[in-house]
Formats: structure tokens, sequence, C-alpha cells
């Protein structure tokens, strides 16, 4: 059979791919052409959000998620509790720093909402793949989460860091 394994389903093609950039050349000094580039990639970024792309789907498809939670809290069909997560934001490194910045904006927006970020290496050591390991001196267990149905929100440069990629497992 010339159907795709469960494995090539998940596969990302590296050559011909829109969405993965040749690497640059060589700079003498990395760090200024880092900040020479800094305006062309704030102009590719607004230019990215004119067209109709992955950019744009993604945070229509946010909009919508969190538009439903908030209706549920409205109609009762989602009920309120002290511990609940409507909104898990998630990620390792500066991936991580990223996530907790966008979880103090989305809180600013609606402080109604239970908004979180966490650690991915975190919660695999609170909910675990095989094996839960709970981590000592931190807040949150099984117990102080509500983790019932919360959007979820992986944060990651690569896509490829271990923490992210076992936690949208």
């Amino acid at each position: 059979s010339n159907r795709p394994t469960k494995l090539q389903k998940r596969l990302v093609q590296l050559e011909q791919n829109e969405f993965i950039k040749p690497l640059l050349d060589d700079s003498p000094d990395p760090i200024l052409q880092d900040i020479r580039d800094i305006p062309k990639i704030c102009n590719d970024i607004q230019e990215d959000w004119k067209d109709v792309g992955l950019n744009r789907m993604t945070a229509w498809h946010l909009g919508q998620c969190i538009q439903k939670r908030l209706q549920g809290r409205v109609d009762g069909s989602v009920k309120t509790k002290t511990n609940e997560v409507d909104i898990l934001v998630t990620g390792c490194e500066v991936s991580l720093w990223l996530a907790e910045q966008f979880c103090a904006d989305l809180l600013k927006c609606f402080p109604q909402l239970g908004i979180k970020a966490v650690s991915s290496n975190k919660l695999l050591g609170l909910f675990g793949q095989e094996l839960s390991m709970p981590c000592i001196g931190f807040p949150y267990t099984k117990r102080t989460l509500d983790m019932t149905d919360p959007i979820v929100i992986i944060v990651s440069h690569s896509g490829g860091t271990f923490g992210p990629l076992a936690c949208s497992n």
C-alpha cells in the first residue's frame, strides 16, 4: 500500500518547503547584521498580515476559540472555577519567555479568563508521558490546575525542542 505511515505523516519536508528559508551567508559581524535586518524583518511581519496566510488563519482561529470560551462562561456551559485554566501557553527557554509575555498581554485583554504560561518541561513532569514526576518547589499540581479542555498554545521557534514537542504528543 502507498498510504503514508503515521510517522511519514508527521515528517516535515526540508527541501522545496516554502516555510523553510535558506540559510543566510555568513557575516563578519553577525550582531551588526541582525541589527541591520530588524527594519526588513518588521516590514516582512507587517506585510505577512496583509495576505490570508497561516498567521491570519491562526489568529482568526484563536479568536474563535476565545469567543467560544467566553460565550460558554456567559451561557453557563463552561463553569467558572477558581483554578480553571482556559488558555494554557507553554514553551521552554526563550520560547517560554515569549509565552509568558503573551499571557501577560492576554490577561490584560481577558481578565476574566484563567490564562497560564507553564514550562513544557514542568508540564511533562506534572502530567508525565509514561510516568508523572511531581516538580518540587513548583506551585502547580494536578489538584491546583483544572485543565479541562483548555485552549493550548505551544510556543517553539524550531518546532523540534524536546519539551514542547513532547507536550504536543
